[in-house]
């Protein structure tokens, strides 16, 4: 199942679509997500306006680890780029909340 990016939620018209062990790295924020695919040096960021980052962030998170506990249970290999779904050391750090006020 694909990570889909929709862009209204009534008509829930999807504007980008990728597998999930194509992100790389993802880091919310208080109004913010910001998504990478592919590779940290070459893929594709993406940065979106939202006040639900950390709830984002959190299914993200969630789901990687369903699909690598299932890939497990089957006894699938887990393979990719280290993405989030392939449970590689390259995968996205554990999701934090920025604090306010907190220096970058």
């Amino acid at each position: 199942m694909p990570f889909l990016i929709v862009s209204e939620f009534l008509r829930q018209t999807a504007l980008l679509s990728f597998p999930y062990k194509s992100i790389v790295n993802y880091s919310p924020s208080q109004k913010n997500i910001m998504i990478m695919t592919e590779s940290l040096t070459r893929g594709t960021k993406y940065v979106f306006n939202t006040s639900e980052a950390s709830q984002i962030a959190h299914l993200i998170k969630e789901y990687t680890e369903a699909i690598l506990a299932a890939r497990k249970r089957e006894g699938k290999p887990v393979k990719g780029k280290g993405g989030a779904a392939a449970g590689g050391a390259g995968g996205p750090p554990p999701p934090t909340a920025a604090k306010p006020g907190a220096k970058k």
